[in-house]
């Protein structure tokens, strides 16, 4: 089921990319969260593309922060984050898609949440999982993976 930004129940949104502290997109967030707490998803993988990972249904875990948006501009913040992730609701095959996912945080509690899955069409024929589910840490290993 989609929402659109103004029927939006209140969630965090999960990040696992470009968007999470100290990451390109993250401007786009900083300033405008009141809580931002280190969280992973299970039951999905994550894949590198060029710039940016792309996380899909499957069977790891997926590291993140879970960013609770201020509600003041949660629902404009919403909509610039759909539009930076190419969703479209009305459009059927977009890179990725806003849902909804089950975060847990490193001290358990578990929180509704919303995140942007990728279209597996997108991903090439050879793509490249990050076994270990951390976009940050892949980025920061060498080009020669030591």
């Amino acid at each position: 089921m989609s929402f659109l930004p103004e029927q939006l129940p209140y969630l965090p949104v999960f990040v696992y990319g470009t968007l999470r502290p100290g990451q390109p997109n993250y401007g786009l967030l900083h300033g405008f969260t009141v809580t931002e707490v280190p969280a992973r998803v299970v039951h999905l993988d994550l894949f590198a593309l060029p710039f940016y990972p792309m996380a899909l249904a499957g069977s790891g875990i997926v590291l993140g922060d879970l960013l609770f948006l201020a509600p003041f501009v949660y629902h404009d913040l919403i909509m610039r984050l759909d539009e930076l992730e190419g969703w479209f609701p009305e459009l059927p095959d977009c890179q990725f898609r806003r849902v909804q996912c089950r975060a847990i945080t490193q001290a358990q509690a578990e929180h509704d949440a919303w995140t942007y899955l990728g279209n597996r069409a997108y991903l090439g024929a050879e793509p490249a999982l990050i076994d270990h589910g951390d976009w940050v840490r892949y980025r920061a290993q060498p080009a020669d993976g030591g």
